[in-house]
């Protein structure tokens, strides 16, 4: 799951199994449900990809998820900071 988030920094829509749960509700990241929604979603994926809106959104929630960004979100959980 934690590729996920470099593929949308790197502007890359995403095709996910449901599985993955870490990978809902973001845009640009399709859930396939079953083999034939997973070959539909690759083809909605590929549209896409070019979409400037939805790059400029992995983009974002791509660095709203760094490193850094989640050890300081412990640390003010845990009171450190």
């Amino acid at each position: 799951p934690l590729k996920l988030f470099e593929y949308m920094a790197m502007k890359k829509t995403v095709v996910c199994t449901k599985d993955l749960l870490e990978c809902y509700g973001y845009d640009g990241v399709f859930i396939s449900n079953n083999n034939e929604e997973f070959i539909t979603n690759l083809d909605e994926a590929i549209k896409n990809s070019n979409n400037e809106e939805i790059q400029a959104k992995l983009y974002s929630y791509a660095q709203n998820n760094t490193w850094e960004k989640r050890v300081n979100s412990m640390l003010e959980t845990l009171n450190i900071q």
